[in-house]
């Protein structure tokens, strides 16, 4: 078992030369590989001062990455990120940036995407998918009265 920060330091950056990783994800794969937590946060304190590991930036690449993909609400979205090991500041910090996001594209692509002719689906099942993927309301009467269209 390995005691030596040095070493620490050279697994994590291995780790982070694959992709990039949250605070959380790092940590918790330093940890199963057998490191002990101080040197594990010691590790986690000099690649973040060093700029190799920042969970704003990866908040901020994952919500475009999926904002721009058009098939994710933005209570999705939120998830995912929570899922990666972002906290919810870290999150809300990525979202004020986008303040004034419209979701109605990202509703119709899933919606052209599953249903190939609009006039033979009732409303009610798009409202139940749109909900059951997380658009609010509002989008999904907008969306459903565009659809019909």
């Amino acid at each position: 078992m390995p005691l030596n920060n040095n070493e620490v330091l050279r697994t994590a950056i291995k780790i982070l030369s694959l992709r990039m990783y949250s605070v959380h994800e790092l940590r918790s794969k330093l940890v199963s590989k057998g490191y002990s937590s101080a040197d594990v946060d010691h590790s986690i304190d000099e690649l973040t001062r060093r700029g190799y590991l920042d969970d704003i930036a990866l908040g901020e690449l994952l919500f475009n990455k999926y904002h721009h993909a058009c098939k994710y609400s933005i209570k999705q979205i939120i998830f995912k990120l929570s899922s990666r090991g972002l906290d919810s500041q870290t999150i809300d910090h990525v979202l004020t940036q986008y303040n004034s996001i419209d979701e109605t594209n990202a509703a119709l692509n899933l919606l052209r995407k599953r249903y190939l002719n609009p006039q033979s689906v009732e409303p009610a099942k798009i409202i139940r998918y749109l909900s059951s993927k997380g658009f609010p309301y509002h989008v999904i009467n907008h969306v459903t009265i565009l659809f019909d269209k």
